[in-house]
């Protein structure tokens, strides 16, 4: 660009023109330079979630232990799109961990690197899709740094199961991309084409993603263009495969028994009213995200009815709704009219598959729902800010949001790290949720492999304090007891866990609780209960054959033991005790052969018996 004056033209103007063209060139600059600090930040913040464990919530069933990541074979590649994998189609996402498993195995790191790369590309992506949205770098700014920081997408990168979630989002964030460019470009038919693809792979992501096509409509009315027979028939693959994928998903869920049964105990009134509080929270979280947490569990009910806090919401929820249809057609200019209704449909559009969870499932929120969604949201926030910079609320509203960007930076790495283990997360959630039996569950568990056997047995109190009717709480608390060396208390919660649900195994540990108590009459009843639950149940068949040597009824401990070999022939001990039940018949022949085949399957006493008894 050329900066002499024009003929006819002042020195003055000159040196003015010369000063804008300055300063358009340090704007540029300056947006150029922006976007890449905004990424820099945010792998900063994000930089904690990388050394981040695993977590026993949902870790275990995506990636610990999901069966289909150890087959590195075709069969195991194709197992993965013909499977439906922890209640959920998604094979995009288990493909992923599938490569990270085989690649890395269980070393956390390279899995939460993924979910933090991945997050970056989104902030990157929702700068370009929220610039093409509105054609001004600073709304996309405004938007990017809001995404990137805000403590409701904590949950989504720093937790490893919820790849699906910052996964479906890249794909459809490109999909949007593109579907943009289909319309600026005079519907070129190659970005519609790859807007479909990109759709797809987010789908097969999470089925998430089958909000798409009814967001592409707005996405139409916002850009002006009239919505005919054409506009919409373009929509009909998209919406195809949306009800293909939402079919898929109904069938995962019913089959993986994701869905509450005992969500019939809620009316159809206090569904709506749990509706509205769920709507409520996720809008006022957006620029005031208070008691955060992994669980939000639906509330409980008293004598049929809900807290009375959720019967506030949907009075206020729709005096906020009235109250933005006022601001928006009496209070503004048509411009941020536009935005706010736009920002509104996008927001109600993607989180409207989510809400669901309210009617059919256990949680009233989760923060990792509106990953996507609250976009919307931040789209009215940025267009509003943008519009002030051209008057003198310009001093007050970008003083104002970069203070809230501190604190949500504050916020967020702190949120990151609750995801460190299960202990910061349970103990997270339990703050939030007194009465979540599950987390203190996995509390104890967490505990109990740390040692902490008293804080782990405090734990599992309290889950019987929650739900005195579970059995298998009582069941992880006799192991504690064990552990701890209290038999008398094992044995009384191997009593009530017998009651509640008898099982082989509860019998036959409560039958060794009465071995080392003393008490063989009871362990030998234990035993044959055992054995009379499950006849294949090996544990039981050897512990009653031991116990038969001590009381000497040695051919009932022979018979025991052959059974344990019709079973599995490979089984080192049954060979030993069958041999010394031998030796003690006076019987060395048999004795010898048994500690010779212990011997060959790698028993290191049989070869001192052999020495010993056999010539």
């Amino acid at each position: 660009m050329q900066y002499n004056s024009l003929p006819g033209t002042s020195i003055a103007n000159s040196r003015k023109g010369r000063r804008l063209c300055e300063y358009m060139r340090n704007i540029n600059i300056y947006y150029k330079l922006l976007p890449v600090a905004v990424i820099i930040l945010t792998a900063l913040l994000y930089s904690k979630a990388v050394f981040n464990g695993f977590v026993d919530y949902d870790d275990n069933g995506f990636v610990l232990n999901n069966p289909y990541l150890r087959d590195f074979s075709w069969h195991g590649f194709t197992a993965i799109f013909t499977n439906f994998i922890y209640g959920a189609y998604s094979p995009l996402t288990t493909l992923l961990y599938y490569l990270t498993y085989n690649s890395f195995g269980l070393n956390p790191l390279p899995y939460h690197l993924l979910n933090v790369l991945i997050h970056l590309l989104n902030v990157w992506l929702v700068f370009k899709v929220t610039h093409q949205l509105s054609g001004k770098k600073f709304t996309a700014l405004v938007v990017m740094v809001l995404f990137a920081v805000h403590p409701m997408n904590a949950e989504s990168v720093a937790w490893v199961s919820s790849l699906k979630d910052v996964l479906f989002a890249f794909f459809y964030l490109l999909s949007l991309s593109f579907y943009l460019r289909y319309l600026k470009t005079g519907l070129l038919a190659k970005y519609y084409h790859i807007a479909l693809v990109f759709f797809i792979a987010s789908l097969m992501s999470k089925s998430a993603a089958v909000t798409l096509p009814v967001l592409l409509i707005a996405i139409d009315i916002y850009k002006g263009r009239v919505i005919n027979l054409k506009s919409l028939s373009e929509k009909v693959p998209f919406l195809l495969l949306s009800v293909l994928f939402g079919i898929l998903t109904i069938f995962s869920e019913g089959a993986y028994g994701a869905l509450n049964e005992n969500i019939a105990d809620y009316s159809f009134l206090n569904r709506l009213f749990i509706l509205s509080s769920a709507i409520t929270s996720y809008i006022i979280k957006v620029v005031a995200p208070v008691n955060l947490s992994a669980a939000h569990y639906l509330p409980g009910l008293i004598e049929g009815r809900l807290p009375l806090a959720y019967y506030c919401a949907l009075p206020l929820l729709l005096l906020f709704l009235l109250f933005i249809a006022w601001f928006a057609l009496k209070k503004t200019s048509s411009f941020l009219r536009k935005e706010i209704i736009f920002g509104l449909c996008f927001f109600f559009i993607t989180i409207s598959v989510m809400l669901r969870n309210c009617w059919f499932g256990y949680m009233h929120t989760c923060e990792r729902y509106v990953y996507i969604t609250y976009i919307g949201l931040f789209y009215i926030i940025g267009q509003f800010i943008s519009k002030t910079k051209y008057n003198t609320w310009i001093y007050v509203t970008i003083p104002a949001f970069s203070i809230v960007i501190i604190a949500f930076c504050f916020q967020t790495w702190e949120r990151i790290g609750i995801w460190k283990n299960d202990l910061t997360l349970c103990t997270d959630v339990i703050n939030e949720n007194p009465d979540a039996t599950r987390f203190y569950y996995m509390r104890a568990n967490f505990e109990k492999n740390e040692g902490d056997i008293d804080d782990a047995i405090a734990d599992c109190s309290k889950c019987i304090e929650l739900e005195p009717k579970t059995d298998y709480f009582y069941y992880s608390r006799s192991s504690l007891y064990d552990m701890s060396g209290n038999i008398e208390l094992a044995i009384k919660d191997y009593n009530m866990a017998i009651e509640l649900k008898p099982t082989a195994l509860m019998y036959s540990n409560r039958g060794f609780d009465h071995y080392r108590s003393g008490d063989m009459k009871s362990a030998m009843a234990d035993y044959d209960n055992a054995i009379l639950l499950d006849p294949t149940f090996s544990k039981a068949y050897f512990n009653r054959a031991t116990l038969k040597i001590n009381m000497g009824d040695l051919p009932g401990a022979i018979e025991d033991y052959n059974s344990l070999l019709k079973m599995n022939l490979n089984i080192v001990n049954a060979y030993f005790f069958r041999g010394i039940a031998y030796v003690k018949m006076n019987d060395t022949l048999n004795a010898c052969k048994d500690w010779r085949r212990a011997a060959e399957l790698g028993n290191e006493k049989a070869p001192e018996m052999i020495r010993q008894f056999c010539r």
